[in-house]
């Protein structure tokens, strides 16, 4: 038989992936809805360079980012995060989500929390049809989040963060920008995943809508890990 290199792999490999058994419709709760409960963990692809040891100072590849958010990103000190004085400082919601750390999802049918690793930071999704706050409300690095059902995926707004970056390399998002996130479960045969869609609009600091995406997996019977945060007190 002639060999024909890494043409039998392949073979082999679609072989196997055209018969597995299809995936498996999302997991619902008692009211009908999606279930995310759990703890997930970050699966990284492609985008692992700029999560994980970061971007190089003036990588702005691929964001719809304007003039003025360069020039932030130009001035900032990527030092300030590893100083005792910023050591403690969250992330916002914004980028929260693509840290390298695990987080867990609680739900009932008027709330879904969202408690990450990073930061030990919890996020509130109010899912009883209130209103957004008031845009002069206080800002937090969270924000504040409600969300609504489009059919089997969760849709949550985020409005009234603090000014916070959305790529490690110090390119900004301002305190106007609005986050929308829609949750999308898929478990079935090849794994229990969790893809979160993120479109991030900013007046101040984004020409267009920034839209990305960050997969996680289940992690049955997970629990999350204290954050390695440096605490002092700066009256001592």
């Amino acid at each position: 038989m002639p060999r024909c290199g890494n043409f039998t792999f392949i073979l082999v490999l679609f072989t196997g992936i055209s018969t597995a058994p299809a995936q498996t419709g999302p997991i619902q709760n008692a009211s009908g809805h999606t279930d995310y409960t759990g703890v997930w963990a970050p699966v990284f692809s492609e985008d692992w360079g700029p999560r994980l040891p970061g971007p190089e100072r003036g990588d702005y590849g691929g964001l719809p980012v304007n003039d003025a958010a360069k020039n932030v990103a130009d001035d900032w000190d990527a030092d300030i995060q590893y100083r005792l004085e910023g050591q403690c400082v969250p992330h916002t919601a914004v980028y929260i989500m693509r840290a390298p750390f695990q987080f867990e999802i609680l739900q009932s049918d008027n709330i879904l929390i969202m408690a990450s690793e990073s930061f030990e930071q919890v996020r509130t999704v109010y899912l009883d049809g209130r209103e957004h706050h008031p845009e002069e409300a206080p800002l937090t690095h969270m924000g504040n989040s409600v969300g609504t059902w489009d059919g089997d995926t969760l849709v949550i707004s985020t409005v009234n963060m603090e000014e916070g970056y959305i790529r490690r390399n110090g390119l900004p998002h301002s305190s106007k920008a609005v986050l929308t996130e829609r949750l999308v479960r898929h478990a079935g045969n090849y794994g229990d995943y969790l893809t979160l869609i993120q479109i991030v609009e900013d007046p101040v600091y984004l020409n267009e809508p920034l839209v990305r995406s960050i997969s996680f997996k289940h992690v049955p019977n997970g629990h999350l890990e204290p954050y390695p945060c440096i605490k002092f007190d700066f009256d001592t």
